[in-house]
């Protein structure tokens, strides 16, 4: 068994203990209300769709199914942001450590598994058979707007020299998914869908990893709104709303992706994929 199918499945079992725990474990996060409903909806999600979608997932990417592959690099990306989010957002507690394991664990099934995804048979299978330049656009367009938002409240309260709201609220020193979205969401989005747009090879793997990765993030930050409002509100409806379309979106692009896609024998039994100029 290769190492980072190893690493996966150590990281599933961290998964089950950290949701688990927190779902379980009234005192566990010692963070302000509103980022304690954010990391239990986090937590739903990960328990009830992340960890029995790898749980499924995770046989048929070990024979090289191009369905499996996406949702389990996917999920694991999903993985490596919430819990680098946990492991130095949230408010240290008796996770501190496992959280830390799973960023390490999640962050070598990611590597391992795209170093060895051979983007080429991606492209072979895809190529003409689902809307390209749009899943290109949409990625481009998402991760601009995002670096927009975020870069205009960063230097907006620079320049007035006040604390970023979002610090006083979440009571921690910076605003951790500003740090993880500009430093690598945003040009992993950008670039993902500029490579796309061009007919790379690279593209249309990253394509697939980035839709459910962010199909996955946007639906725990629902699941966190929903928590919220149902422990008395005081959440951002417009903020709320924005993810709700961007998950409507994600999900409908990856619809499109996942139908397409599907795993020729030449590339399950692990033969040549394609001539270099297919690259």
């Amino acid at each position: 068994m290769k190492p980072y199918i190893i690493t996966t499945w150590v990281a599933e079992g961290f998964m089950i203990l950290a949701a688990g725990l927190g779902l379980l474990w009234s005192g566990l996060y010692r963070d302000s209300g509103w980022v304690i409903c954010q990391l239990r909806g986090q937590d739903l999600v990960t328990l009830f769709l992340v960890v029995p979608a790898l749980a499924l997932v995770m046989p048929k990417a070990r024979i090289g199914n191009l369905r499996g592959r996406i949702l389990w690099l996917g999920l694991m990306a999903y993985a490596v942001y919430t819990y680098a989010m946990n492991s130095f957002e949230v408010k240290q507690n008796p996770l501190f450590i496992p959280y830390i394991a799973l960023l390490c664990l999640a962050t070598l099934s990611v590597a391992g598994g795209a170093v060895n995804a051979r983007p080429r048979g991606f492209k072979l299978v895809l190529k003409g058979h689902f809307p390209r330049q749009a899943t290109a656009w949409f990625l481009m367009l998402t991760g601009g707007l995002m670096g927009i938002l975020w870069l205009t409240d960063i230097i907006w309260n620079m320049a007035l020299n006040r604390v970023p709201g979002a610090v006083i609220k979440f009571e921690t020193p910076s605003v951790g998914a500003y740090v993880l979205d500009l430093a690598f969401i945003i040009p992993a989005y950008i670039s993902g869908g500029v490579l796309l747009a061009v007919d790379h090879a690279v593209g249309y793997l990253m394509a697939g990893i980035l839709l459910v990765q962010a199909s996955a993030s946007s639906l725990a930050y629902l699941a966190g709104y929903g928590v919220l409002e149902l422990n008395g509100g005081g959440g951002e409806p417009l903020k709320a709303l924005f993810f709700a379309v961007f998950a409507a979106l994600a999900l409908a692009f990856l619809a499109f992706y996942m139908k397409a896609l599907h795993t020729p024998a030449w590339h399950r039994f692990d033969l040549p994929i394609a001539r270099e100029e297919d690259y």
